[in-house]
């Protein structure tokens, strides 16, 4: 997003919303909530693909914002909202009511063109978004989780999110669910349960395809050799669908970017790695 269209988009949080409006493309869908200090936008492309923006104020003069796909089954015609709640409305008749910070926090979905099944896991994750925690979400309760795994979880209060902590022979490994409910942590875990039983093998699959994702000069046995030895796997983070992606460090070594890891991110359904990202 580029500057200046932070600066429309901060006008519409504070309350001047022509501008935006103005240049938003044809066909798009807003609502202005003064009293929510959100903005909510869906926006069309040519291939039918819906996007959906929504931005609140934030501790800072920049909005946070929340950008998701939206269901092809879920046209949105109309937004509305009440004094703690965006309203959605679809085509086919049906709403979607969540407070704006639950709608920043809706479940990512690993992306279509490595997701077979992306269509079926954004429904599952546009229907989680009202169960969401969130800063601005009604006060629910958070019961303790355990399992005979990962042990007793902790509930971030700034995050709003459940992590665990699993150490293995090599690196131990922060478990996050993001702001996923208790009752779907707990359907998750055995297929977490699964991951973690095999998991030198797929901390090694990460890595193998790091290396094959390098530049072609790392041919070397020395250098795959001493490649292999250095990145750490240290934090695990499962997907509402059960996709997962696990992140690595180099400890310092130089292979990634100063300041940055790499999230090679796996189908749940058989452990495969499929996309890498970039984080910092």
């Amino acid at each position: 997003m580029r500057d200046s269209d932070h600066d429309l988009w901060c006008k519409a949080v504070q309350g001047d919303a022509a501008p935006l409006l103005e240049n938003l493309p044809e066909g798009a869908v807003a609502g202005i909530a003064r009293s929510l200090n959100s903005v909510f936008v869906v926006e069309t492309g040519t291939d039918g693909r819906q996007t959906g923006t929504v931005a609140l104020a934030g501790p800072t003069h920049w909005p946070v914002f929340g950008v998701q796909d939206i269901p092809c089954s879920f046209r949105v015609e109309r937004i509305d909202h009440d004094d703690k709640h965006w309203i959605l409305h679809a085509a086919d008749g049906r709403t979607l009511t969540a407070t704006p910070g639950q709608f920043a926090n809706q479940p990512p979905v690993l992306s279509q063109d490595h997701n077979p099944r992306y269509q079926a896991h954004l429904e599952q994750s546009w229907e989680a978004i009202a169960r969401m925690y969130a800063n601005d979400a009604p006060d629910r309760p958070v019961p303790e989780i355990s399992d005979e795994v990962l042990g007793g979880f902790e509930f971030d209060e700034d995050l709003y999110e459940y992590s665990a902590t699993f150490e293995p022979p090599s690196d131990q490994v922060y478990v996050h669910f993001g702001a996923a409910e208790p009752e779907r942590i707990k359907a998750l875990l055995p297929s977490v349960r699964a991951v973690l039983e095999d998991y030198e093998r797929i901390r090694q699959a990460g890595l193998r395809y790091l290396w094959e994702l390098g530049p072609d000069e790392q041919t070397s046995e020395e250098a795959e050799a001493e490649f292999f030895r250095e990145p750490i796997a240290f934090r695990l983070d499962v997907y509402y669908s059960g996709d997962f992606k696990l992140n690595y460090s180099d400890g310092g070594a130089g292979y990634f970017t100063d300041g940055y890891w790499m999230a090679v991110h796996f189908r749940g359904e058989d452990a495969t790695p499929v996309k890498v990202s970039m984080k910092g």
